[in-house]
């Protein structure tokens, strides 16, 4: 079973629904396991909490989602990696390709397993193919 590396762009395809939701679901369901770095649940988090705050789903969905993003991110379907095994490597990413540090904590996660990253950012997916040309788009990863 490969191992792939997901941001936290998949992840929120798996609580709320959105472009490419079902390409995401399948990742769940496929032949991979999926890791992260602990960040991760913060940014699903906060997604929902997004929508919430933006009208477009209401407090008891924005609850259902969260609970279920709880279970998701309880290192069943998620291995988790603490960040601060990844800080380092990060911050050098993230300065040499100018680009966010959350973000590049999932580059950093990736290089340091040797594996594909799967995001549906599309600039992460264009800035971090310099540092790690095993990064995927999530509509073309299934």
């Amino acid at each position: 079973m490969e191992l792939v590396v997901v941001d936290a762009s998949v992840a929120a395809k798996w609580v709320l629904t959105e472009a490419d939701t079902g390409i995401a679901l399948d990742l769940l369901n496929g032949s991979v396991r999926c890791t992260a770095p602990a960040l991760i649940r913060i940014e699903v988090a906060g997604a929902v909490v997004r929508r919430l705050r933006g009208d477009t789903m209401t407090l008891d969905q924005a609850r259902a989602a969260c609970a279920k993003w709880d279970i998701l991110s309880s290192n069943a379907f998620v291995r988790l990696i603490p960040q601060d095994d990844l800080l380092d490597n990060a911050l050098d990413i993230a300065l040499s390709i100018r680009h966010a540090v959350p973000d590049c904590l999932y580059l950093a996660a990736a290089a340091m397993l040797g594996c594909r990253l799967i995001t549906a950012d599309r600039v992460l997916h264009e800035r971090g193919r310099q540092v790690h040309e095993r990064i995927d788009l999530l509509a073309r990863a299934a």
